[in-house]
């Protein structure tokens, strides 16, 4: 039953996330200027760290093959919901 406070975590981080999303795009009068400082924020949280941690555990070289497209997906299905969000056509 702890598995409930995960998903009740995730509900209130993405409903916090799309109305702050939404704010962000209103303050800067321009959705892309929003998604342009959400791309800055996962850069860093998404390559900068994981970059400098693997390399210190020295375990950058090794990637399956298997799970870099898996991974790989699961990324693209996320920006494609941001970009829906931000009513982008992304093709």
């Amino acid at each position: 039953m702890v598995w409930v406070i995960f998903v009740v975590g995730a509900v209130l981080s993405w409903g916090a996330y799309g109305a702050l999303l939404y704010q962000g795009q209103t303050q800067l009068g321009n959705p892309l200027k929003a998604l342009l400082c959400v791309g800055v924020a996962y850069f860093l949280i998404g390559v900068i760290i994981p970059v400098a941690s693997l390399s210190a555990q020295g375990e950058l070289a090794r990637f399956d093959r298997a799970g870099l497209l898996t991974a790989t997906i699961a990324g693209y299905n996320l920006v494609s919901r941001v970009l829906e969000a931000l009513q982008i056509d992304h093709g």
